[in-house]
């Protein structure tokens, strides 16, 4: 019966459920509620939905820790709220963690993908590529990739300017690579 304000650092749907968890773990065990005033203090995440300038007017949005459905949809969901005029990129790799068939996953990838106003996808893996047609048959400008390696001598040569990119993979494609380019 009682009310309680606090503000935590982040804006994305995951991280207010997670300080909703905590929230209820504070009341569950019994702890001094002023420790909500120490969230505001929370320090961002490296390699999860971290901020941070580019080259060329860009802005990237290092999502780089992990690559399964949920966490791309909160990061898709962050990179949304970032209404900056800019032109929006995804960088992503393979998703982990996929149960259900991969064409449909994809097409639910491509519908966000849509629905946020991506306009350019540099996709990375092997199943990103069997399931290419997927993309290719949107207005998403969709380029494909077999590894980081082929990605990044891409990139190098790439005219990205003024956008928003999203950098979004699984550990192992090493995504860290593709932030510090």
């Amino acid at each position: 019966g009682k009310e309680y304000s606090f503000q935590i650092p982040y804006y994305d749907h995951a991280a207010v459920e997670n300080a909703m968890h905590c929230c209820a773990a504070v009341f569950a065990l019994g702890i001094e509620t002023s420790v909500f005033q120490r969230m505001a203090d929370l320090p961002p995440l490296q390699m999860r939905l971290e901020m941070k300038e580019g080259q060329n007017g860009c802005s990237l949005i290092n999502d780089s820790y992990n690559a399964d459905l949920n966490g791309l949809m909160s990061a898709l969901e962050f990179m949304g709220l970032q209404q900056d005029g800019r032109t929006k990129t995804v960088i992503l790799s393979d998703i982990s963690g996929i149960v259900t068939s991969n064409d449909e996953v994809y097409k639910q990838v491509l519908l966000h993908l849509q629905l946020i106003g991506v306009k350019k996808l540099f996709a990375v893996g092997r199943v990103f590529m069997a399931n290419a047609t997927i993309f290719q048959q949107s207005d998403i400008d969709a380029r494909f990739f077999a590894d980081t390696e082929e990605l990044l001598k891409s990139l190098i040569s790439s005219s990205l300017k003024n956008e928003l990119i999203l950098i979004k993979g699984v550990r192992n494609f090493q995504f860290e690579q593709v932030s510090r380019l």
